[in-house]
């Protein structure tokens, strides 16, 4: 045999060499399997909060008014009977200087389809809830992009526990809440969309128009074009153009929407008390901050009515603490800020949107406390407050996170990155670990209030023995509800 012949014999018989597996091969997207499975995980982790506040509210929430949510049936009444006035429409609150003009609509659809089902309410909270969740993360995604960090987003789930608590129980549970909801989605996304850079005068009218939808739907509306007017001058329009014209619009259209919103505004007694008392007043807004942070600081061991604040020590330590976690988280916001903004490759310009946000909270908390204070110095531990104070906490933990990737890409002493990002971890596990203890104790009510009084009160309701004398004025909300088959009667 040749060796020709063995050449071709052994090549013949030669097994067909395996396809080898490269190391670090990607799939589609350009993504491996193990960052895959994170962003599974990480998607995971952010549905939880959402889907535990979902099935707490079918679970447990009340299906009949409270509260506030009692001064819809006027509206209710008079649509039916059908002599409703814009007015009335307008300023359907008896007690409450808001402008509920917008979700007043969209609660008089709702009420028309589902017989005042408040479920839908309910769930059209939700909604807007996701909607803000989903208008924070936007601009934090381009940043991220901007400082070259592709990998996983793990504040994801951390804003989905902050902004789906159920720390905010007032405002989950009282079926007018989605007015606050609306409210404060349509700042949030206002907002992101007026301080993208560059500017466009696209997004500055979509931006006067979500305006419009906050004020006549809220007060804290008010702050919304406070905060425009404060943010319009840093907004990036390039070399050669100008930022009065946008600045004057802005003011102008704002002081419009004033104008029309003081009409018929009721004379408030404590108007003038914050500038009578500044202490008790800047204790007000920096508790009002402050609040998302430990509101179950006063209930540790006393579980106190809804709508109402527990007594004694408990009230004033937990006020104090407040106050000083109020007071640090503006500090830190505006620190790092300032520190991100100096970093190679960030510009304020790209940090413009959670300074707004920041800005939003505190302007907001000064309106509340120029009206709120003189009813209570520690009005503003209730839970009803928490729901726009955690828009400054959303803008602590997304600069915190920005510090914190960007330290690692550090090329400073190891010891010295190593401390930083320590400080850093050990912030974001603070704000994290109390939002999750505010969230507890919320569902820990919901379940007990649910067991203790709410199944009672709506068997009393529908007897039609809400109280041994109900007043004139419940006898005819009662009398609308049973007349036109609503709420807890329409079936």
């Amino acid at each position: 045999m040749t060796a020709k012949t063995l050449m071709i014999q052994g090549t013949a018989s030669a097994p067909p060499p395996s396809s080898p597996k490269i190391a670090g091969a990607r799939d589609i997207g350009g993504r491996n399997s193990s960052e895959i499975r994170q962003w599974l995980l990480c998607g995971l982790l952010a549905a939880a909060p959402f889907l535990f506040l979902v099935f707490m509210l079918y679970g447990y929430a009340p299906d009949f008014p409270l509260w506030d949510a009692w001064d819809f049936t006027t509206v209710l009444d008079k649509f039916y009977e059908g002599n409703l006035s814009l007015r009335e429409f307008y300023t359907a609150s008896l007690h409450t200087p808001h402008r509920y003009f917008f979700p007043n609509a969209i609660r008089l659809v709702l009420a028309y389809f589902t017989h005042w089902n408040l479920s839908y309410e309910r769930a059209l909270s939700e909604v807007f809830c996701a909607g803000i969740f989903f208008s924070v993360l936007y601009p934090l995604k381009n940043i991220r992009l901007a400082i070259g960090d592709t990998g996983v987003n793990w504040l994801i789930p951390v804003f989905s526990l902050m902004i789906f608590s159920l720390g905010p129980l007032e405002n989950l549970v009282c079926s007018d809440a989605c007015t606050m909801f609306f409210c404060v989605f349509c700042s949030v996304l206002g907002l992101v969309l007026l301080t993208w850079s560059p500017f466009r005068w696209s997004r500055f009218a979509k931006a006067v128009l979500l305006g419009v939808l906050a004020i006549f739907s809220f007060g804290n509306g008010l702050a919304y074009w406070i905060t425009g007017l404060s943010v319009i001058p840093f907004i990036s329009r390039g070399p050669d153009k100008g930022k009065w014209l946008p600045l004057g619009l802005w003011a102008s259209i704002g002081s419009l929407c004033l104008l029309i919103y003081a009409q018929g505004y009721p004379h408030h007694p404590n108007l003038s008390y914050g500038l009578q008392h500044p202490a008790r007043f800047i204790q007000y807004v920096a508790g009002y901050l402050g609040g998302p942070l430990g509101m179950f600081l006063p209930t540790l061991g006393k579980l106190p009515p809804l709508n109402a604040l527990p007594d004694g020590f408990a009230v004033a330590a937990a006020g104090k603490l407040l106050c000083i976690a109020g007071i640090a988280g503006l500090l830190t916001l505006g620190i790092c800020l300032r520190v991100l903004a100096r970093r190679p490759g960030m510009t304020f310009h790209r940090l413009l949107p959670f300074a707004a946000l920041g800005m939003f909270s505190l302007c907001s908390a000064c309106i509340t406390g120029f009206t709120r204070t003189g009813i209570s110095a520690d009005h503003y531990l209730h839970t009803r407050y928490i729901t726009v104070g955690t828009l400054l906490w959303v803008s602590v933990v997304s600069c915190l996170y920005l510090l914190l990737r960007l330290n690692g890409g550090r090329q400073d002493d190891k010891d010295r990155v190593r401390r930083r990002s320590l400080i850093i971890r050990s912030m974001l596990g603070v704000i994290v670990f109390c939002f999750l203890c505010n969230s507890s104790l919320g569902a820990y009510r919901l379940v007990r209030w649910h067991h203790h009084w709410w199944v009672k009160a709506r068997a009393d309701l529908i007897a039609l023995q809400v109280n041994a004398s109900p007043s004139k004025i419940m006898q005819d909300r009662i009398r609308t509800l049973t007349q036109y088959k609503l709420s807890v009667f329409r079936e």
